[in-house]
Parts: C-alpha cells; structure tokens; sequence
C-alpha cells in the first residue's frame, strides 16, 4: 500500500517538492479534522460525489463509460479514515519511517474500553495526541534515529485508527481502495495551482 501511495503522489506532483516533517504533521492533523468535520456533518454517512473534469480521452463515451473511467468520489466519515491512512503512508514513504516495524499488531495493546463509542471528538484527540508526540520527538533530534519515538507514536497511531474504524464499522482496506482509485484519476496536484 505504501508503494502505492508513493507511485501515485509521484504522477500527481505532491513529490516534485521537498516537505517537512512538521508540515507532514501539520497535514496529517488535517486528515484527522476532516473525519471531525464529516461525522459533524453527516454522522457515520457516507456518500460519492460526481466530479467530471475535463477528459480527452472521454469526448466521445456515454455517461457511463465516463463514470467507469472517472469514479465518483468517495466521501464521509469512512473515506476521512482512508484519507489519514493514506496521508500516514506517504509519510512513512517519504520520512523512512518504517512504521511497519513499529507497529502494534495487537490492538488489545490499546483497549477499546478506552474510546468513548458515543462521542467521536474524544476519540480523535488521541489521534490528534500521537501526530504531536511525533512531531515534538522529531523536533527534539539532531539526526533522525530508527530508535527515536517519533516513529513509535507514529505506529501507534496507525494502531489506533485500526482500532478506531473497527469500532465505528469502518473496512479501512475497502476505504482506501475506494479513495485510491479516486486518486488514480486526479489532475496533477488535484487541479491546484499550489
């Protein structure tokens, strides 16, 4: 998966530039608020949206052999979920952070009786909790160490949003699916000047 991210952000430019690691955190944060913002919007919903930009190879299909070639996009509370996991891989691409070697495959290692299953918020400040932990740890180093605990608090937070979407009904795997063919079919830089 993360080499799938990696390939894909490379041919829609999000490589063709240096990115710190404080602002990998500080969109990473962001992720994590869009899954706030769409439970606070819609609760667990999701939905597609229809997005047509302008295609050469389209001009002469029907509506459905474009919607075949451009999927709808997926949106909601679960594809937010996919949207972190995705932005945690390219970090871990990008960064060397080799979370696969930190990460906590048992998730008894961080109970459920934790979460407040009503209340999403509580949950998310921890996500919120282990991008900051990570990126005060960073910022502590002189040379990036593979011991150092930035990349512990990074896998944790992989852990917890497993945890996480388990808890909420959430198929992680099939999110990310989804939100990667979506961004198999993105202009370079999603059509953005920056």
């Amino acid at each position: 998966m993360r080499e799938e991210v990696r390939q894909v952000n490379v041919k829609l430019g999000w490589w063709d530039e240096p990115v710190s690691f404080k602002a990998a955190m500080t969109l990473l944060h962001s992720e994590v608020s869009e899954i706030l913002e769409a439970w606070r919007d819609r609760e667990f919903q999701s939905w597609e949206k229809e997005i047509f930009l302008y295609c050469h190879e389209c001009e002469d299909r029907d509506i459905a052999a474009r919607q075949a070639h451009h999927p709808p996009k997926p949106e909601g509370f679960a594809s937010e979920f996919a949207d972190v996991l995705i932005r945690l891989l390219d970090d871990d691409e990008r960064f060397n952070l080799v979370l696969a070697e930190h990460w906590h495959p048992d998730f008894e290692a961080y109970t459920l009786a934790t979460y407040h299953t009503d209340y999403v918020p509580d949950n998310l400040d921890d996500l919120h909790n282990d991008i900051s932990r990570a990126s005060m740890e960073w910022e502590s180093m002189t040379v990036p160490d593979v011991e150092k605990p930035y990349r512990r608090h990074l896998a944790t937070l992989l852990t917890r949003l497993q945890q996480l979407a388990n808890l909420y009904g959430v198929d992680l795997q099939a999110e990310y699916t989804r939100k990667m063919a979506f961004n198999k079919t993105r202009p370079y830089r999603h059509g953005k000047a920056v």
